[in-house]
């Protein structure tokens, strides 16, 4: 399985590769949303799982939310930000052309923080795809 990273703090991307490799997860890491639109519009189906933090250069997580949504692509987001979040903030799943992740974590985030996102929207992931 494959997922799709969106950081511009290229310290996050080790991070990001260790907890997804131990879900099994093959990380593909991006520091311009630009780049990783580029490619997701290349390769729609490629992805199982994407992550975009929410302060970015070019444009904010939410606008590569919704960017991606524009091209079809229903791939299950988890977004990461620094600014705090309520319970009710942190699962979101949307219908059609969604701007908003299907979950939130908030920064700093442990391990665990970061597998149990994985895992409340496990449900969402195609594992059958490309």
């Amino acid at each position: 399985m494959k997922a799709l990273i969106v950081d511009d703090d290229i310290e996050m991307h080790d991070l990001y590769k260790e907890v997804l490799s131990s879900n099994n997860f093959e990380a593909v890491t991006f520091d311009l949303p630009s780049e990783a639109l580029q490619e997701l519009s290349k390769n729609p189906s490629c992805f199982h799982l994407i992550v975009t933090d929410i302060s970015l250069p070019q444009m904010d997580g939410y606008q590569f939310i919704h960017e991606v949504r524009e091209l079809g692509i229903k791939t299950p987001i988890i977004s990461v930000t620094g600014v705090f979040l309520s319970e009710s903030d942190k699962h979101r799943v949307g219908g059609e052309g969604r701007s908003q992740p299907d979950f939130s974590i908030t920064k700093p985030f442990t391990y665990g923080d970061f597998y149990d996102a994985i895992g409340t929207i496990s449900h969402l992931i195609d594992y059958n795809a490309a």
